[in-house]
């Protein structure tokens, strides 16, 4: 799967939040945030808003039985999705990082002040996400995979659904609050048990990612970006140009370890399906 460009920065951004649209959905624009734009300063992270449980939100829209996960998963894994559960199962609420900026009327959006988080339940999510497009369905859950991805020692959950063009929602938790970012389907690839990441702006050009949760806001850092063509290439590593072979080994070294992804209904899903 291939994947456009988001952006050129080699610093952290915050990763716009995608509303994509099923064949034939009426689209909402998504333009990407700039580096000076999407950077969330500390006093901004400090204004999140606290959690609530039971917020008003009718039935959890995932028909998942999460008990089956735990005969596959290794107990490290069933551990960090155990985590999850209250807002997979109890409809605890979670902050929705948004980094994007939509139209004036959309349910999330960024303003001048920063990027905003909205506390919403899993339900409430996902009716806002079908805003121009008629009532929600149920959830579908292609897949998931549970992984400390930011090296902080707590795992994060992530999950991808077959809706709106389908897109990965990944939950991080901090203390007792519970966090998720958005990212669409082409710009969450070849997840690594280290945090690295694929995202792609087309064929043969592709950017390599590690994500980082700080106070609430989501980060992420740029580490390569590979733009080929057919007589030829360019390569950087930490912004700076280098040979192929240069980059090639560092790649090598960097996506040695893949996350293991489980099917809804727990049994592990083979590696590049």
């Amino acid at each position: 799967m291939k994947k456009r460009k988001i952006g050129n920065t080699a610093v952290s951004l915050l990763l716009a939040v995608c509303f994509l649209t099923a064949c034939g959905a009426q689209t909402a624009p998504s333009p990407a945030a700039s580096p000076s734009e999407s950077a969330a300063s500390p006093e901004q992270a400090e204004e999140v808003p606290e959690i609530t449980e039971g917020a008003e939100s009718g039935e959890n829209p995932i028909g998942v039985d999460w008990s089956a996960f735990q005969s596959t998963m290794t107990p490290e894994e069933w551990d960090g999705l155990s985590l999850y559960l209250p807002v997979l199962e109890e409809s605890t609420a979670f902050h929705w990082i948004n980094g994007t900026e939509l139209t004036e009327d959309a349910p999330y959006h960024r303003t001048s002040e920063g990027v905003q988080t909205e506390t919403v339940t899993l339900a409430e999510f996902h009716k806002a996400r079908w805003a121009w497009n008629g009532e929600a369905p149920e959830l579908v859950l292609n897949r998931l995979a549970v992984q400390d991805v930011d090296g902080d020692g707590v795992p994060e959950l992530a999950l991808l659904f077959e809706e709106l063009g389908w897109y990965y929602l990944v939950f991080h938790q901090e203390g007792e609050t519970f966090y998720a970012v958005e990212f669409p389907i082409r710009w969450f690839e070849d997840l690594r048990q280290n945090g690295v990441y694929l995202g792609s702006g087309g064929a043969g050009s592709s950017w390599y990612y590690r994500m980082s949760f700080r106070g609430g806001v989501f980060e992420q850092q740029e580490l390569g970006h590979r733009e080929e063509w057919a007589t030829g290439g360019e390569y950087e590593l930490g912004g700076e140009e280098v040979t192929k072979e240069a980059f090639d080994t560092w790649l090598a070294e960097t996506l040695a370890d893949s996350v293991t992804w489980y099917a809804p209904d727990g049994t592990v899903i083979p590696e590049n399906m």
